[in-house]
This record gives structure tokens, C-alpha cells and sequence, in this order.
């Protein structure tokens, strides 16, 4: 997402929001970029997206991922809230084929970076398996051994593979330069 105010380009690059002076009569850059803030913004790779909206006297909006929190619930057939899963910052759940673990995008540091990790149901840990920091929407395998993942590196976007005890590192399935997401993996 690109705006502009108060006579700057507004954009969001690496969860950063940044301004550039700009002369609308040139359609030329007439400045150095200024950071506005850093590591804030969450950024939806497959379309290249970060939330925020600017007037034209530039009054600036954002939702900053330090203050974006959300929570995990367990909750019975009526609708009552039987419990939470304490740590905050995790997403896109899913649990194994035998609903002892939830494999998870979790957000660590909130500041945009997901990895994917496996919650311990009955341990409450969690544990993280990938190290890639674009890392979301797990599914696992019939067998319960193995998550699916996409990620993106700011080029590329990938489909990988990682046991779920973490006990080798990821595998690449599929790359591709278009968006790439999966869904479900097959029980054959």
C-alpha cells in the first residue's frame, strides 16, 4: 500500500513504515526516505500489504503489531469459554490428527516475524520448529509427522516441509514467483 500527503509518499517495507518526500509536479523523489516506524507493521506478503491510512495534512493511522494481540480460546458446544492458552501472538491453528498438539504461526517478538511452532496441549510448551520469519498456516500430515508451511523471502514464495518433533530441519516442497498457499494436505 503506497499513500500520499501532506507531500510524502507513505509506504510500508519490512514491517516499517517509511516516508518519502515526494514532488507531485516532477513525479520525482525529493528527499531521503524517513522512518516513521520500525518493525510496527504487519505486512500480508501475497499482496504486498501493510495497514495504514494517512489525511491530507498528514495525520497518520497504523495498527502497530506491538499493540495487535491475540489470544487462543477453548471453548465447549454452547459457546462458553472453558480456557486460554497463556502465551500471546499466535495464529492460523490447527490441531494434530490425535488433538494432543496445535501446530501454530506464532508471532515471538510481535513485530511481524512468524515461525512456525507445536503447543504441548498437555505440557503447555511450545516448541519452535522453522526459522524463517515469514513462516504461517501449518497443516500436518494424516500421520501427524510432518507440517506443511508457506513462507516468502521477498521474492519467492515456497511450500516447505518440517517434522513435527523438530528433528531435521524444513524441506522445500514447492517454488514459485506467484503466490503459493495450501490448504489441506491430502490423507493419501
Amino acid at each position: 500500500r503506497t499513500a500520499f500527503a501532506a507531500g510524502h509518499l507513505f509506504y510500508g517495507r519490512d514491517h516499517s513504515l517509511r516516508a518519502q518526500p515526494f514532488d507531485p509536479e516532477r513525479l520525482q523523489p525529493s528527499g531521503s526516505t524517513v522512518s516513521i516506524a520500525e518493525q510496527e507493521l504487519e505486512e500480508d506478503p501475497g499482496f504486498s500489504h501493510s495497514e495504514f491510512s494517512v489525511s491530507q495534512d498528514g495525520v497518520l493511522v497504523f495498527q502497530s503489531l506491538a499493540d495487535s494481540v491475540s489470544k487462543l480460546m477453548w471453548f465447549d458446544q454452547s459457546g462458553k469459554e472453558l480456557s486460554q492458552i497463556a502465551e500471546v501472538g499466535y495464529r492460523d491453528p490447527r490441531l494434530s490428527p490425535d488433538g494432543r498438539f496445535l501446530a501454530i504461526s506464532s508471532d515471538d517478538a510481535r513485530n511481524g516475524k512468524f515461525f512456525v511452532r507445536v503447543y504441548d496441549l498437555a505440557r503447555g510448551v511450545a516448541t519452535r520448529l522453522t526459522e524463517g520469519g515469514s513462516d504461517e498456516s501449518p497443516v500436518w500430515s494424516h500421520d501427524g509427522a510432518e507440517l506443511a508451511y508457506d513462507t516468502f523471502d521477498g521474492k519467492s514464495f515456497y511450500l516447505k516441509a518440517v517434522p513435527a518433533d523438530g528433528s531435521s530441519p524444513p524441506q522445500l516442497l514447492l517454488k514459485g514467483a506467484a503466490i503459493m498457499r495450501h490448504l489441506d494436505w491430502s490423507p493419501d
